[in-house]
């Protein structure tokens, strides 16, 4: 009697654990997360259903205004596309992307009607970079200026040779070692040191000049991640291009 009373316990015990009643229980998984930003010229909004292989809806996305992105969508970890809708119907549907649990990413609106629209997945790091360093990287979806430069400048000095990040970048393109000499991860990012800075001025010039063609500024957080955005500038602007900067890092 006394054994089966100890099986007992034993049992109730290893069913607690398995629950997560103690110690190394099992870890819940986060769905995956998409935000859309909205760089397609001529749409004042867009907004993005998400579908399976079985043409399952996994989620819709809340109306992404023109240069601006949307908060974060929960779907589901599978192999799915994504269905840019306009006011006037669909403008696209984007090549199948497996979307992992625990993962988040941006799905970029972009392209013009006279040359076709396009959206490009990618994945946004929720790492915390070590040391005093903050992951950057660029994307660029505009198309007045097909290949651009990045600049990123501590404070608001004058743009150096020395503050130039990315060369290159393509129309449709994220960073990648081919646009810098400095280590890029697979991501396309690069960690530059805050010197003691936090507040940056992001330049952006056409390939192999120094004029600037759009320009913002960003107060950045030690260890985190930050894209960079190339797009063209609203009907009604005074310049053609226009750059923001996203935080990638939302993870709680």
């Amino acid at each position: 009697m006394l054994a089966e009373k100890s099986l007992v316990v034993l049992f109730l015990g290893l069913v607690l654990v398995g629950c997560g009643g103690s110690g190394g229980g099992i870890t819940a998984q986060q769905s995956p997360r998409v935000r859309l930003f909205n760089g397609a010229d001529g749409q004042a909004t867009l907004y993005a259903t998400y579908q399976d292989g079985n043409l399952n809806n996994l989620g819709t996305s809340a109306n992404a205004a023109y240069g601006a992105a949307t908060t974060d969508t929960l779907i589901t970890n599978t192999t799915a596309t994504a269905t840019l809708q306009a006011t006037t119907g669909a403008l696209l549907t984007t090549a199948p992307t497996l979307y992992r649990e625990n993962s988040y990413y941006s799905l970029y609106a972009y392209g013009a009607a006279f040359q076709g629209y396009h959206g490009m997945v990618v994945a946004d790091s929720q790492l915390v970079s070590t040391g005093q360093t903050f992951g950057i990287r660029a994307v660029q979806l505009g198309t007045k200026n097909p290949n651009v430069d990045v600049y990123v400048q501590p404070g608001v000095a004058p743009l150096s040779p020395s503050n130039r990040e990315f060369t290159g970048v393509g129309f449709g393109t994220v960073t990648s070692s081919v646009n810098t000499t400095q280590a890029v991860d697979t991501n396309g990012y690069l960690l530059p040191s805050l010197n003691g800075n936090t507040l940056y001025t992001v330049s952006i010039t056409t390939q192999g000049t120094t004029t600037v063609i759009a320009s913002t500024t960003v107060t950045v957080t030690p260890g985190d991640y930050y894209t960079v955005v190339v797009s063209d500038s609203p009907v009604g602007a005074s310049t053609q291009t226009s750059v923001s900067v996203l935080a990638d890092r939302r993870a709680s």
